[in-house]
Order: C-alpha cells, then sequence, then structure tokens
C-alpha cells in the first residue's frame, strides 16, 4: 500500500508540473476517463505503457473527425435579470413535469431566479424562460472533415502540444462559441456563475474568458464527486474564485497534494447525495460509467464468489450506461458467474464497487464496509494518504475492502438545499 500511495503523489507532482508549463486549459487529466490524459498518466507510470498512448490518440483523431457541432436553443436575448447563473449537464431523466431537474445540484428550474445553462445530452431537448439547453446539432460529414483540418492547421501554426489535439479541446473550442453568443458582459456582470466542476477543459477555458470580461464575477465550483485519485482537479492557472467541497478529506488532499489554499474552499454539506435507503446499496453490484476489460472483471467476480455467496446481489448500472452494449455484456456475464459459480456460504449484503466510483464514500458514510473491484490500482484504490478517514484491506491484488476509522467523511445534512449556496457571499 506505501508503494501505491507513493506512486499517486509522484503522478500527482508530475500533473503538477505538466499543467504549470501549460496554459490553463491543461490535458484532462481524469482516470476515469479513457482519454489520452489518462494514458499520459500511465505512461509516466510505465514507458512500455506507449503503445496504449499512441493508440489513444488516434482514437482521439477519430472522435474529432466524428463530432457534431453544437447548437442553442432557448431565449438568449433577456438575460440580465439573473444573478445566479449555473452551467451544468443535463440528460433525458433530467426533464420531469416540464421542469430541469439538475442531478448534481439537485435542485429545479422552478425557482425562476436562478439561469440554467445546460449541455444536454439525449433524445428530448428543453428550454425556457430560465432554462437554455446546448445540444447537439447534425453535421454532415464533409463539414466534419473541414472542422477537423482547420483545428489541426490552427494547432500546429500555434506550435501547440499534442494534448490540444484531442476531442476535448476540439470541444472545448466549439463550446467557446455557444457561450460567448450567451455570456456577454452586460450579461454577467454582478452574476455568479456556478459549476459542478470537473475541470474539463471546455470550463477552464470558459472560466478564462468570463474573467477577461470582468474579473469582479464570483465563479463557483462545486466538487459533486468524490474520486480517489483527484488529478483532475489539481489547481491550475486558471481556476473558480472557490471550491465548494463536502468531505473535510478532501480539503485535506487538495490543499496538501492538489496545490490549493484553505480560503479558497467552502465547506458545505452536499446537496447531491442525501440519505438513503439501506436497502438501495446493500446486496448490489455497481458498474461503472465505463470500463477496460470484461474478463479483467468477471474473473474478480470469480474470486469474490469462492469467497462470498453473490447469488442473492443484483447488478446496478451506471444512468450514463444504460443503453450501452459492453456494459449490458458485462451484466450478462457476471449473472452467469454469480448462479453458476459455487464457493462459500459465508454471506454478505455489502455493496461490491467495480472501477472509479464515488459512490464507495456515500456507502462508507451509511455504515457500510464496501468491497472494491480495480482495473487500475493507482487510480482507482481509496489510500489512506489522500483519504486519511479511510482504511483498506486487500482480499485480493485488486480487490479491497474499506472501513471508515474517522465518522462524517461527508457531510449529509436533512433539507440542505441549493438556495444556501446561492446566499453565499
Amino acid at each position: 500500500m506505501k508503494h501505491i500511495s507513493k506512486l499517486q503523489i509522484k503522478i500527482l507532482k508530475k500533473v503538477f508540473e505538466y499543467n504549470k508549463k501549460n496554459f490553463s486549459e491543461a490535458s484532462f487529466f481524469c482516470p476515469s476517463s479513457f482519454s489520452i490524459g489518462f494514458y499520459q498518466m500511465k505512461l509516466w507510470i510505465n514507458k512500455k505503457n506507449i503503445f496504449k498512448f499512441i493508440l489513444a490518440f488516434i482514437k482521439e483523431i477519430f472522435a474529432i473527425v466524428l463530432a457534431n457541432n453544437y447548437e442553442v436553443k432557448g431565449n438568449i436575448k433577456n438575460l440580465k435579470n439573473f444573478k445566479n447563473i449555473v452551467i451544468t449537464f443535463g440528460n433525458d431523466a433530467s426533464i420531469k413535469k416540464k421542469l430541469y431537474i439538475d442531478k448534481y445540484f439537485n435542485y429545479s428550474s422552478k425557482d425562476s431566479s436562478v439561469l440554467w445553462v445546460v449541455i444536454f445530452s439525449g433524445k428530448k431537448i428543453f428550454y425556457n424562460n430560465n432554462v437554455i439547453s446546448i445540444v447537439k446539432k447534425k453535421t454532415n460529414f464533409i463539414y466534419k472533415i473541414k472542422n477537423f483540418i482547420f483545428y489541426f492547421v490552427k494547432l500546429f501554426f500555434e506550435k501547440k502540444n499534442l494534448h490540444k489535439l484531442t476531442n476535448n479541446h476540439f470541444t472545448s473550442k466549439k463550446l467557446e462559441k455557444i457561450f460567448n453568443t450567451i455570456l456577454k458582459k452586460k450579461v454577467i456582470k454582478n452574476s455568479k456563475i456556478f459549476f459542478p466542476y470537473e475541470s474539463q477543459p471546455f470550463q477552464n477555458n470558459l472560466i478564462k474568458n468570463i474573467k477577461s470580461l470582468d474579473k469582479k464575477i464570483k465563479i463557483i465550483g462545486y466538487v459533486h464527486s468524490y474520486p480517489a485519485f483527484p488529478s483532475r482537479l489539481m489547481k491550475k492557472n486558471v481556476n473558480p474564485d472557490c471550491l465548494i467541497v463536502n468531505s473535510r478529506d478532501q480539503i485535506y488532499s487538495f490543499t496538501k497534494f492538489l496545490n490549493w489554499k484553505k480560503k479558497e474552499i467552502i465547506f458545505l454539506p452536499s446537496v447531491r447525495f442525501k440519505k438513503r435507503n439501506l436497502n438501495d446499496l446493500s446486496s448490489k453490484i455497481f458498474l461503472p460509467i465505463d470500463f477496460n476489460s470484461i474478463e479483467h472483471i468477471c474473473n474478480s467476480i470469480k474470486d469474490l464468489s469462492k469467497i462470498y455467496n453473490l447469488k442473492k446481489f443484483k447488478i446496478q448500472n451506471h444512468p450514463e450506461s444504460i443503453n450501452s452494449k459492453k456494459h449490458i455484456r458485462l451484466i450478462y456475464k457476471i449473472n452467469q458467474i454469480i448462479y453458476k459459480v459455487g464457493g462459500s456460504q459465508l454471506i454478505t449484503k455489502t455493496p461490491i464497487f467495480i472501477g472509479s466510483t464515488g459512490a464507495i464514500i456515500e456507502s462508507l458514510n451509511h455504515g457500510f464496509e464496501p468491497i472494491h473491484i480495480m482495473e487500475d490500482l493507482e487510480f482507482e484504490i481509496y489510500s489512506q494518504t489522500l483519504w486519511p478517514s479511510i482504511k483498506s484491506h486487500f482480499i485480493d491484488n485488486n480487490i479491497v475492502e474499506y472501513k471508515l476509522i474517522k465518522k462524517n467523511i461527508v457531510s449529509i445534512q436533512k433539507n440542505f438545499l441549493f438556495d444556501r449556496y446561492l446566499k453565499m457571499n
């Protein structure tokens, strides 16, 4: 475990050094997104990962070529009266009873004092007086090729590094044009702007542009999840004015390892997570939003099935991956293992999590000692170095069981709503 902790700190230092040398948008060093930033971190760990890095780069090229444009849906003419603006993400599940329900801030568009600028994915389109939607626009293939060539030539003459030739940065530039038509100086003057902050390139680019219009505008990033390895949240040249976090362990790791100052972090109860019925978590296997190897995961499930009786366990797919073919295939394979593999009569109801997921923190807060199956140990494990309230016990090489050694790892209060965030000075 000491080796893993040292490796995590080494990678974080590499991320910091890289961001310092490059501009604020930097690369998206996200351990749960199999992008070029992910494989750059893998390359820092072992130079033998160069082939995977090259393959990831090729995939990025194809993603750029196939990318659609964006368009705005909604009235952008009369936005001066909004003092609170939220720039967020939504999908079909966000639309209920002619309202937009934000999953990050757990708040609805019923409060007409808040302007919601939503990057929508899905088939539905929703907008009204205080909801503006940014949606993908179907683009013909020839136009896509022209977009790619123009972007590539521009990067070449600007002598930008390879991390700019990614779908994240290509999308960032497209969204920049869209947001420039919505957020103008006369619109956002004296406003507070909230992000469910993930340090995505477009968010950092947008923050830079907003600050160039008016440095007095307050920009607040809400860290809505609890990544085990928070590399993407390393402080950069351009950042929100402050971060809202819901875990004291995050305050510790952000200030000690991610270069944030204590005065830049605000500790408040979560608005995303609430107290849950324990049945929502017990006897379930939770899938991540993405994963690499079905075989690797299934082998780990087989190993667990020899220790625990998992026949009554149900599989919970990630809500963003309901229609994913590889997730459906993984569910089928796991169910086969659960019902066919014999083994111990040892009964457990503790939840089992696969891959990168912040729901482990939620389950610990509810009194469970969750089991975690990992594909990339150094990116997915909750080490005590970064999370001092969590102790881990290895069941196998890539399977751990967690135990909470300090209570209240995340602050959850009944009836604590987003409007409390809005009232912050």
